[in-house]
């Protein structure tokens, strides 16, 4: 174990040590421990290719605040020891891993935020990051969020130390009555890594409580440059309606619906910076978010275009966009035991570039979430995914042990 290491252990321990001696309203912790159980197969679509895996892995995340006068405060988010079972935990990536690390100040008008932290707009679609910079919230009735992050600093290219730097500038106004809720929000990313490449986003979102219906979504315009010859191009909408039949059932839809371009100058953009956690609709369910064999649902064909399975599509430049619908349902069973179930059918926006492959798909997940003791959750899905012109359907199974605190 390193030198470092060993210091960031101690104080850790030091830290936990020395909670009784703060007063109770100084210092704060939640966290939870995470075990994660999963399953793959076929995740290539091509059955002449063994590639079935499974695994185990571990995450304890340990959160605080930490109050240092009236309005102050100090606030962390760290994983320790994240990693696969028989894996040193102390070797490779570091065994605790800080999220967040940042100041928050309160008054009755504002609330800033300085370091590393959270920061989502709209539906954290288009913008969502977890990196260092500011962010200063009107605390009035129509809010207004702006935000700067940076996500490099001086970066090296072709190996040349070069003041080369990513920015984001962000502004949002929010506005909410008992009946519905929106955003408004623009993001622009100024990429010095890139020759050229200055992107932004222009988008809204909105909830609307319509008594027997919730009605969500999120429309999203993109544009910009994507380098020195290529132009960014993004239009994208999500939409999800859903409606409890009883006390036990409800039933939902969701409507995907992205721009696809076939010209050689022009790439497909679906958000600005890398989001934070990956949103996964098509994974409807209790594992939407840890697991799913497409990441970007919005430009799908792009996670697999390149797979053995699919004839020729090592040859296909994506960008094509998406049609997509789907239909859900929960069933609260009791009070410690939630189902859920989705199935969703997908097909390219613009296929014309696609060399005659088809890449309609099915998606269908199932899932379950227990509540086995206070704050201790046992979830498990099945997920699967098949691709039209693939050999076969990818299978996949995940169950995680949750226990927070």
């Amino acid at each position: 174990m390193s030198r470092i290491l060993k210091i960031m252990v101690a104080l850790l321990a030091i830290a936990l040590i020395a909670v009784p001696a703060f007063a109770e309203d100084r210092l704060t912790l939640t966290g939870s421990y995470d075990i994660f159980g999963l399953y793959t197969n076929n995740t290539d679509f091509d059955d002449s290719v063994l590639d079935t895996a499974s695994n185990f892995n571990q995450r304890f995340r340990l959160g605080g605040t930490i109050a240092v006068a009236e309005g102050v405060a100090i606030k962390f988010r760290a994983d320790i020891a994240e990693g696969d079972f028989g894996d040193n935990p102390n070797a490779g990536n570091p065994a605790i891993n800080f999220d967040d690390a940042y100041i928050q100040w309160d008054t009755d008008m504002l609330q800033v935020k300085a370091g590393m932290h959270y920061i989502a707009l709209g539906k954290g679609i288009a913008v969502e990051d977890r990196s260092s910079g500011f962010t200063l919230l009107t605390k009035t009735a129509v809010p207004v969020q702006l935000t700067y992050h940076k996500e490099v600093e001086d970066a090296e290219i072709l190996g040349i130390d070069k003041d080369s730097d990513v920015e984001i500038w962000q502004a949002q106004v929010s506005h909410k009555t008992d009946m519905y809720s929106t955003k408004v929000f623009v993001a622009y990313e100024n990429n010095e890594t890139v020759a050229d490449m200055n992107q932004y986003v222009v988008g809204v979102s909105a909830d609307f409580d319509l008594g027997a219906v919730l009605l969500t979504g999120e429309f999203d315009f993109f544009g910009g440059d994507a380098g020195a010859n290529t132009d960014a191009k993004g239009l994208q909408l999500f939409l999800d309606a859903s409606a409890p039949l009883n006390d036990t059932f409800t039933l939902g839809g969701m409507f995907f619906y992205a721009k696809g371009y076939d010209d050689a100058d022009e790439d497909q953009l679906t958000h600005i910076s890398d989001r934070n956690a990956d949103w996964m609709p098509q994974e409807y369910g209790p594992n939407s978010t840890d697991f799913g064999f497409v990441v970007n649902i919005f430009d799908y064909v792009s996670d697999v275009a390149n797979n053995a399975g699919l004839p020729g599509a090592p040859n296909i430049d994506a960008n094509a966009g998406i049609i997509a619908g789907a239909v859900y349902v929960s069933a609260k069973v009791s009070d410690d035991l939630l189902l859920t179930g989705n199935v969703m059918y997908a097909t390219p926006e613009e296929d014309g570039h696609l060399g005659g492959v088809d890449f309609d798909t099915t998606f269908v997940t199932l899932g379950s979430e227990y509540k086995l003791f206070a704050n201790t959750t046992l979830a498990s899905s099945i997920h699967y995914m098949d691709v039209a012109d693939g050999d076969d359907a990818a299978i996949g199974a995940i169950t995680y042990l949750s226990v927070k605190f």
